[in-house]
């Protein structure tokens, strides 16, 4: 089946009902059709869907639903990649920063290449916050927040051992690798852009 074969309704309703079962949150299909609908302003919501409607579009969404698990190689855990990240912006003291969501921006990137399929995930989202501290300082609106958060990394970086641990000691190329491979895709989009 080629891209144009699915709907990105049914697509999108597939993706949030598998969402709600892997998080086990579990929705109703029904439920979340029925909001899609409103949404949509395809339904009033005083008044359901018929139950025949209904179960069409059911079938229909469980084989976007299957379409989407093969394509996601059945694997649905989250990645621990944004675990990491999480955990490093922890260590920083900052969850809300604009730098932190440049990083959290980068590694959403990073899943859309190869990249993320060739380094392991705690070096991965390493290097994005890295390479967002690094991008960051050359933002004037964002220097001074680069700075601050440099600045308790280097003091985490005391830490006997911690340097070595993250990747950061003399010979840790796979972190400057990482972040070139990321500035190589960006790259790669701009020239396929063109001016």
């Amino acid at each position: 089946r080629t891209e144009g074969d699915f709907d990105h309704h049914r697509l999108a309703m597939a993706s949030l009902w598998l969402a709600t079962k892997v998080r086990e949150t579990s929705c109703r299909l029904r439920d979340i059709v029925n909001g899609f609908e409103v949404l949509l302003q395809r339904a009033d919501e005083s008044c359901g869907m018929p139950m025949e409607v209904y179960w069409a579009m059911r079938d229909e969404i469980v084989v976007h639903e299957q379409v989407l698990l093969r394509g996601l190689g059945f694997d649905v855990e989250l990645t621990p990649a944004y675990a990491y990240l999480c955990e490093f912006s922890w260590m920083l003291g900052s969850s809300e920063s604009q730098v932190l969501r440049l990083a959290w921006t980068l590694l959403n990137d990073a899943f859309r290449c190869e990249i993320c399929a060739m380094a392991s995930s705690d070096r991965l989202a390493l290097s994005c916050l890295l390479l967002a501290l690094e991008l960051s300082r050359r933002v004037p609106s964002l220097q001074l927040e680069a700075a601050q958060l440099s600045s308790r990394l280097e003091r985490l970086l005391r830490e006997p051992q911690l340097e070595e641990f993250l990747g950061l000691a003399a010979g840790g190329e796979e972190i400057e690798d990482i972040c070139r491979d990321l500035l190589a895709m960006y790259e790669d989009v701009a020239d396929k852009e063109g001016p």
